[in-house]
């Protein structure tokens, strides 16, 4: 893009999910702001005390409605281009990472997917019905500020930080986080009808809890 004018334009909506009002809580939560569950009318929103009924009810919808997988942050230990699977732990829940294929089809219409674990890598474009999200470790809640804080250095994906030139960012930490608030914001709207929450960090799994129960979510 050397030489070339470059213009930049800010996208404020999108119409992906099937309620605005999830939408905009996922905003705040990506912003730091942990808001009560919002009032549904055409979406189901979920909170999970375990990865394993998470699971469940991503396979359950997978069954019913088609296109529902299993997401995860980049927190937890991978290689690409490896015969070595590499695997998501989410409270009793193990299962392996998504396999780069250089198959046709996109890595969620593949039915052998519902048992992996998909990343931004895989699932970044692409459209599901339900969405399962195991946040990782560098998704966490601070009770002294009442703040979703998010911790770059727990994020496994640091080569995605080495690849960020220094003398092109203003401020790499900020940039760093730029980073992980964009996977986190990608993966919470890439269901349109519905989203699975389990945090693994157990300080924001009670908070998350907490607001299901104020909800009058059965969990």
């Amino acid at each position: 893009m050397a030489g070339k004018a470059v213009k930049v334009a800010q996208l404020h909506q999108q119409l992906r999910m099937a309620d605005d009002r999830v939408t905009t809580w996922v905003d705040q939560f990506v912003a730091g702001h942990l808001q009560p569950l919002p009032q549904t009318r055409d979406y189901e929103l979920r909170v999970f005390d375990d990865g394993q009924p998470l699971f469940d009810w991503v396979k359950r919808h997978d069954r019913q409605s088609g296109l529902s997988r299993v997401l995860a942050t980049t927190d937890f230990p991978f290689r690409v281009y490896t015969a070595t699977p590499w695997y998501v732990t989410a409270g009793t829940l193990r299962l392996p990472w998504d396999r780069y294929n250089r198959a046709d089809r996109p890595w969620a219409s593949q039915p052998q997917t519902i048992n992996e674990v998909g990343s931004i890598y895989t699932i970044q474009g692409f459209d599901l019905n339900y969405a399962g999200v195991i946040l990782g470790p560098s998704v966490t809640y601070s009770p002294k500020t009442h703040q979703i804080e998010l911790l770059p250095e727990k994020f496994e994906d640091q080569t995605a930080f080495r690849q960020r030139k220094r003398h092109d960012l203003a401020s790499l930490p900020q940039a760093q986080l730029a980073l992980v608030k964009h996977v986190l914001n990608i993966l919470l709207k890439r269901g349109r009808l519905g989203l699975g929450l389990y945090a693994v960090d157990p300080v924001l799994e009670v908070q998350l809890l907490k607001l299901a129960h104020q909800h009058g979510e059965d969990y």
